[in-house]
């Protein structure tokens, strides 16, 4: 945890003071937040092993199939990083189904030579409409702490059994005009919040649909914590920012781990290193 936690802030800062936005994900209220994707350095590599030699066999008990690691990355909040609004990080896939405005077929019977191509199409396309509803892929993520987490400190929280289509469509009744609070939340989902206080190389493991936010931080210490997503066989989900080098993407899968050690392909920064590597920009 402290080689990943060293390499994850220098690496960050100086990214930033390139202006290299290329190496940060999307993620909400990124003032003092960054969500840094990271290469595959021998303390990185090693986390990873650790990671799936502790949640590989609950999480292919749970995704039958062969799973992708979908996200590999650090999340660091400094102080004044304020709360998050409470979101999932996926849209539950019959949410995705009932938003859609496609006029769906209402009836089945047998086809015809007077069908038309167009009818066809929409029968094809209701088809397509109902493997999302049922058929889209699960993501797990798991938040490891890379130093002590305290109440202060901004640790992330999650409402616990948010992840059903009542409380998306919760969610999306109550936030589309407005950001959902945590005491909001609280009320709105009839479940009390759970902050992730977490000693270091704990993590959190959560349904990508569980409802949760980055609290705020009001400590000296900046909040590091590895993020590691884990995708399963089905259609692709809406919502997941997909946090992870455009190199790595497709390459990393879970039965596979452990990784060798020739698997790192980059140097890890250090407080003590000159010159911070980088990973090359994309090419233009």
């Amino acid at each position: 945890s402290d080689a990943v936690r060293e390499h994850v802030l220098r690496t960050s800062d100086e990214a930033q003071a390139l202006g290299r936005n290329d190496l940060f994900g999307n993620i909400q209220e990124a003032e003092r937040r960054t969500d840094l994707k990271l290469d595959l350095c021998p303390p990185v590599v090693d986390a990873l092993n650790s990671f799936g030699a502790h949640c590989g066999p609950v999480l292919q008990e749970t995704m039958d199939g062969r799973i992708r690691v979908v996200e590999l990355a650090a999340i660091t909040s400094r102080k004044g990083a304020v709360a998050q609004p409470v979101h999932a990080d996926t849209m539950h896939g019959v949410t995705r189904f009932l938003q859609s405005d496609i006029q769906m077929p209402t009836t089945v019977r047998a086809k015809d030579e007077a069908d038309s191509e167009d009818e066809d199409a929409d029968e094809d396309l209701g088809s397509v409409i109902r493997a999302v509803a049922t058929e889209t892929a699960l993501i797990f993520t798991a938040l490891i702490a890379l130093q002590d987490v305290q109440p202060d400190m901004g640790p992330t929280l999650v409402w616990p059994r948010t992840h059903t289509v009542e409380h998306h469509a919760t969610l999306w009744g109550t936030s589309v005009s407005a950001k959902l609070s945590v005491a909001g939340a609280d009320e709105a989902f009839g479940v009390e919040h759970r902050a992730m206080t977490l000693a270091k190389g704990d993590l959190v493991l959560y349904d990508s649909r569980a409802m949760h936010c980055g609290g705020a931080n009001d400590s000296e210490t900046p909040r590091s914590v590895l993020c590691v997503s884990c995708m399963g066989p089905g259609i692709r989900p809406d919502g997941t920012t997909w946090t992870m080098l455009p190199s790595l993407r497709n390459h990393i899968v879970l039965q596979n781990l452990p990784l060798p050690p020739s698997a790192a392909r980059a140097k890890a920064n250090t407080g003590t290193s000159g010159e911070v590597a980088l990973p090359p920009p994309p090419a233009k």
